[in-house]
């Protein structure tokens, strides 16, 4: 049998290194894979926006969320509402971008956990 490689089932990684010297929030969202996959979501939405507007135009309206997102210091529930509103935003300026619904993923895995358990009882 193959075993995956560790590197393959990493978890995500932010837009941004984690090795620096990072602000609260920044260090809060390499801690958690929720605020790194809305990272990562976010910054293609900068990236979208710089493509179609140029730097200057997608910082004016880049720099205001990130500095929103700041104020919330290691707040992760505030850290993703600032995400969600960022992502939000920049879908209103032409990005399609996905925001993931990680209530009804985390269910799916629940109501799939709760059927690899009834059958697993069905087999005693």
């Amino acid at each position: 049998a193959s075993s995956i490689p560790t590197a393959a089932v990493a978890a995500p990684k932010p837009s941004f290194p984690c090795s620096k010297r990072m602000s609260p929030d920044e260090k809060a969202i390499c801690e958690d894979p929720r605020l790194t996959t809305l990272d990562r979501i976010a910054n293609q939405g900068y990236l979208f926006l710089r493509a179609k507007l140029g730097k200057a135009e997608a910082n004016k309206i880049n720099l205001p969320l990130i500095r929103q997102r700041q104020k919330c210091k290691a707040d992760v529930v505030c850290i993703e509402k600032a995400q969600r509103e960022s992502i939000r935003l920049f879908n209103q300026n032409g990005a399609r971008l996905e925001i993931p619904d990680f209530e009804r993923e985390e269910a799916v895995k629940s109501d799939f956990s709760l059927d690899a358990a009834l059958v697993s009882a069905r087999d005693w």
